[in-house]
């Protein structure tokens, strides 16, 4: 579809971007490249996170890597960017607890996943921090939690346990599959596994936009009982808005006797809350998943949308907006700030260094910025019948030859018939031209 540009707005932004980063930049902010295949500053993205101050810059070039750290992340904001045009670096078991708070971490273009398939691919615990994900596409293990002698579920795709800020963007999670029945030994025989959430999160804050969640699919077998699909998305003494995003079951399991059917078997739920949990939906959908297959072929039964208490979720009218923007982008180098929204739109937006989730009543959709905020820039209205509005901008320089690179996080304002509508949130980072 052609998008349309705006010649003003084109210069608003660009002149928004260099002024601002010359008024407000942090007094420190380098750059270090990280290169499995050794042409950088670290190969390996632990000791690069050990070794960065406050502030700074990760580019990640293509190859493998883990994230799992044992001790608590170091008190200090930072940027982790893929940075390989030959396709996105692949992320084993991102492990991190104890963010603390005013400090915020940016991940944004990775395929993360488990290696060997076990373990999560994404856990965080008892973050206090915020933590921001673009582009990521993250799966789930798929054998489970083999060797229990239960029935070892599929992982989830993303695991959070009391955090206070997660929000993704973009990004596509997927449970894995529950473990195929084992008949072994009295201490290596287990039944099948349900599948895995896509996300999973307990006592946390979490906010999705333009998000894609599918549950893991149940296992095989029917050994004391079958499996069915996991939750797209569930959350327990949890807050979420999911916008403009898409939640739903994974596939029933398969092998199913008759006699445990209609309970097994089953697709899983598109979203499923406690009661001690909320969940805000703009524009976002969610549906059960596919039904698996009994040991004779019968059907098992499409999965719920939805499962939880009464006056969940809470649906706001409307059409959800997004921001996204190039990065990271060098010195004097184009990129492009692209906004989604409805015909007619008046958009704005604000900056801030670092990221929260803050629900705000009486609006459609999360504040995303932490203060200080800088702000409001006004971008003008959207001509597009489409929505569609795309910005084109030279990066300006660095505001001093002492940084080597800078992240801001924007997040856009649409002004609309309907009322006031607060977009996505994208992080901008600006990197130094030798690089």
């Amino acid at each position: 579809m052609l998008r349309h540009s705006n010649a003003t707005a084109w210069a608003r932004c660009a002149s928004v971007l260099g002024c601002v980063g010359a008024l407000v930049a942090r007094l420190h902010a380098d750059v270090l490249v990280v290169d499995a295949a050794g042409g950088g500053d670290f190969t390996k993205l632990p000791a690069a996170v050990a070794a960065a101050l406050d502030g700074d810059i990760l580019l990640v070039r293509a190859g493998e890597y883990d994230l799992y750290l044992e001790a608590p992340v170091p008190a200090k904001s930072l940027t982790l960017l893929a940075d390989a045009p030959t396709g996105p670096p692949l992320v084993h078991n991102i492990n991190l607890h104890g963010l603390p708070a005013a400090c915020t971490l940016i991940v944004r273009g990775f395929e993360v996943d488990a290696y060997d398939s076990f373990g999560y691919a994404l856990q965080l615990e008892n973050c206090d921090g915020a933590l921001v994900f673009e582009d990521c596409d993250i799966a789930g293990a798929n054998i489970g939690l083999a060797g229990i002698g239960g029935s070892p579920p599929g992982w989830p795709g993303a695991r959070l346990n009391a955090c206070a800020s997660v929000t993704f963007v973009r990004c596509s999670l997927t449970g894995g599959k529950g473990a195929d029945q084992v008949i072994g030994g009295s201490t290596s025989t287990w039944g099948p596994g349900d599948g895995g959430p896509a996300l999973e999160a307990i006592s946390s804050h979490v906010a999705l936009h333009d998000c894609v969640l599918l549950g893991g699919t149940g296992g095989y077998g029917n050994y004391v009982t079958g499996a069915n699909g996991g939750p797209g998305l569930s959350l327990t003494t949890s807050l979420a808005l999911l916008s403009g995003s898409t939640s739903t079951g994974g596939k029933g399991g398969t092998g199913c006797l008759a006699t445990q059917m209609p309970a097994d078997c089953n697709g899983g739920p598109g979203l499923k809350l406690d009661a001690s949990s909320s969940l805000q939906v703009l524009d976002a959908s969610w549906t059960g998943g596919d039904p698996g297959q009994g040991d004779q072929g019968q059907p098992g039964l499409i999965g719920p949308p939805f499962v939880g208490p009464p006056g969940q979720p809470i649906v706001f009218a409307g059409t959800a907006r997004s921001l996204a923007v190039s990065s990271p982008v060098r010195e004097q180098q184009p990129g492009l700030l692209e906004l989604d929204g409805v015909a007619g739109d008046v958009v704005f937006f604000f900056m801030s260094f670092d990221a929260t989730s803050l629900s705000l009543p009486g609006k459609k959709g999360w504040l995303a910025l932490a203060f200080p905020i800088f702000g409001p820039f006004a971008l003008g209205a959207i001509g597009d019948p489409g929505g569609q509005l795309d910005i084109p901008f030279l990066a300006p320089d660095l505001a001093s030859p002492s940084l080597e690179g800078q992240t801001f996080l924007l997040q856009g304002v649409f002004l609309g018939t309907g009322g006031t509508v607060i977009g996505s949130v994208g992080g901008f980072t600006l990197v130094d031209s030798s690089f």
